[in-house]
């Protein structure tokens, strides 16, 4: 053995033995991409109370702008020893998805890990429910679900037809709704849309449309053949003033040329950060079989499906349930999807919203980043 990797081997020994911090936590979110999602809006609500150490795990190869991490947010680079030692002594730890951090950690006594999931209803059959996972990740998701103390939760639905059906876990599920979801329930619009707008070039005083397709297995691009000129006319002629059509194509996408039209009121947003914040901004979605449709819906806000490819789609991959039995009006075609907008009626949407968000339980009320962080701080005060 060479004698740097003797000094590794050692400091790593000395790092694990290191005692726990309960008030230092670990985020993840999607791998190490960026700060996002649940974890984002727990470590905003950790330091409003001023009492949290927070550490943000990141991947090198694909995060390299930290702009959007506020200060008191101290950043993390993946697979180092620096990972290491701050997962050997924080108090708790948070993730979004299934993550590879207990490939090289395994998890101390005393520690807390909290997994945030990414999503809440969605139409894709997921985890156990889903074909040809393969047994690389079914291991990885295994013992994720062993490590986990909680199962951050958006709705019975979610609880009954995912969790604990699907999820490899038999742990505690909470009902409080996602923190992600927050915003979209009890944040001010007009600060959140200050900020987008800025961010991609938009007039405040403009109404936005934002257009988030799913990926396909296949890589195929006809899916996503949205006539934006007759789309944009329709708009305008439908609720009136000026729009802006927002395009947040999935990461598997997102680097393609030529996806999208060369016209001033489509602007690419697919790789702006925070995707509850273009929501948040958003007056009108038209997405396909994504899950998003079913956080936007928390705003009441109209949502209509363009989904070009039904038969291809669903054998590709299954869904809980048909299309048909949501609220949301669906377009097989442009001429369908004009069609729709332009008879669309408000008053009855707003109705079909409110039952289905009661009838598949939905736990949001724009306090579950509260309510998280008051279960770590009462966990950890019982240590």
């Amino acid at each position: 053995m060479n004698i740097k990797r003797f000094f590794k081997l050692t400091i790593r020994k000395i790092i694990l033995w290191l005692p726990l911090n309960k008030h230092k936590v670990v985020f993840i979110s999607f791998d190490g991409g960026n700060y996002s999602c649940n974890p984002k809006y727990i470590a905003e609500e950790m330091l409003k109370r001023k009492k949290f150490k927070i550490y943000w795990l990141y991947s090198e190869q694909k995060l390299n702008d930290f702009s959007d991490f506020p200060k008191g947010v101290k950043l993390v680079p993946m697979k180092t020893l620096s990972e290491l030692y701050h997962l050997s002594t924080c108090g708790t730890i948070i993730a979004n998805n299934r993550t590879a951090i207990w490939q090289r950690f395994n998890k101390k006594t005393g520690q807390l890990y909290i997994q945030t999931w990414h999503g809440n209803m969605c139409f894709k059959k997921i985890e156990a429910d889903a074909p040809g996972l393969g047994q690389d990740y079914i291991q990885l998701a295994k013992q994720d679900s062993k490590n986990a103390d909680y199962l951050l939760c958006g709705s019975k639905w979610r609880k009954k037809t995912c969790f604990e059906h699907s999820f490899f876990y038999d742990g505690v599920i909470t009902e409080f709704g996602l923190p992600r979801n927050d915003i979209l329930l009890s944040a001010d619009k007009a600060q959140i849309k200050q900020k987008v707008c800025q961010k991609l070039n938009i007039p405040v005083s403009s109404n936005i449309l934002i257009y988030a397709p799913t990926f396909r297995d296949s890589g195929s691009l006809q899916p996503y053949s949205l006539d934006y000129e007759k789309l944009y006319n329709i708009l305008r002629k439908k609720f009136g003033g000026d729009w802006f059509i927002i395009s947040r194509l999935h990461p598997n996408l997102a680097s393609i040329d030529n996806v999208l039209p060369l016209v001033s009121y489509v602007v690419d947003g697919s790789k702006y950060p925070d995707m509850q914040e273009l929501l948040m901004v958003s007056d009108l979605m038209i997405t396909d079989y994504s899950g998003c449709a079913f956080d936007f819906m928390l705003t009441k806000r109209p949502i209509f499906l363009f989904a070009t490819d039904i038969p291809e789609y669903t054998h590709e991959r299954d869904f809980y349930f048909p299309l048909q039995s949501t609220p949301f009006p669906i377009s097989e075609t442009n001429q369908q999807l004009l069609h729709v907008i332009e008879n669309f009626d408000a008053e009855k949407y707003l109705l079909r919203i409110e039952e289905y968000i009661s009838q598949c339980g939905f736990y949001d009320t724009g306090t579950a980043s509260i309510q998280c962080v008051n279960l770590i701080e009462a966990r950890h005060a019982k240590q």
